[in-house]
């Protein structure tokens, strides 16, 4: 297992008084080009109230002229969600946005990573 972006921190301003921070992490699994990997989002906050209604997967290759991929991944559980048969067509730096919609906000939270293979 490799985990991307190490982990990854954002913090966003609630309209709500007792906004908290919320943790993010993307893993990918095997991480390797051409094969099927599963990618999952893990958010996470101290308190475990967490009002999420759609979590999304942006792929591109900054470098290349590839069209960029975009994912909705599905809820597995509080807190994580994930897609399966993730495929990268080739190898190199990936860039992946995370993109995190809450009932109460109409604007996405959105998080970058740097995707590399194996």
């Amino acid at each position: 297992m490799l985990l991307f972006g190490l982990l990854a921190c954002a913090h966003h301003t609630d309209a709500r008084s007792d906004a908290e921070p919320t943790r993010t992490t993307l893993v990918v699994d095997p991480a390797i080009v051409g094969e099927a990997n599963t990618a999952t989002v893990h958010l996470s906050r101290a308190s475990r109230n967490l009002e999420i209604a759609n979590v999304v997967l942006t792929l591109d290759m900054s470098d290349m002229a590839m069209q960029r991929r975009r994912i909705s991944l599905k809820r597995v559980t509080d807190g994580v969600y994930a897609t399966d048969g993730l495929r990268f067509p080739m190898s190199g730096v990936w860039r992946a946005v995370v993109g995190i919609v809450s009932p109460s906000h109409t604007t996405p939270v959105t998080l970058s990573f740097t995707v590399r293979d194996k």
